[in-house]
């Protein structure tokens, strides 16, 4: 069975992860101050912006292949695990790997306080090579 290690293949993912969230908080920085429709329209441009730039391969297995602006005021970064199924994967060890990965990286960039002040839950979700839910890892305000 494959397990999630941690290795410099999860932690490129993370990193990878973290400049793109740099990047939409830069965007976001105009949020402040305004309506949650509004916030929600930034979130939406946000990841209009970063969609046109993937698929990005991370990894020998894994993709990134965009973000998602949810309701609820929920970003969520898609990823595909390129060469492994779902039966193959330890989920567990996946969904506390990556979240204890997300929480060092995220208390390291402090240009991601807008995701907090305005209460946005941060998800990673992954699929398999055919497409099929592996999990999903969460971070929610009250956490990072």
């Amino acid at each position: 069975m494959y397990e999630i290690q941690k290795q410099t293949s999860t932690g490129a993912r993370i990193i990878f992860g973290i400049i793109i969230v740099a990047f939409i908080s830069f965007i976001l920085r105009v949020a402040f101050g305004t309506s949650d429709t509004s916030f929600n329209d930034d979130l939406i441009q946000a990841a209009n912006k970063i969609n046109a730039h993937v698929p990005i391969i991370i990894d020998s297995t894994t993709r990134f292949d965009g973000v998602n602006a949810l309701s609820g005021k929920t970003f969520q970064y898609n990823y595909t695990l390129t060469t492994i199924e779902k039966t193959q994967i330890d989920t567990q060890a996946l969904k506390d790997v990556q979240k204890e990965a997300m929480l060092k990286a995220v208390a390291k960039n402090p240009d991601l306080t807008v995701f907090k002040k305005n209460d946005v839950e941060l998800r990673a979700r992954y699929v398999d090579k055919n497409g099929d839910y592996v999990a999903s890892v969460s971070l929610y305000p009250n956490e990072y």
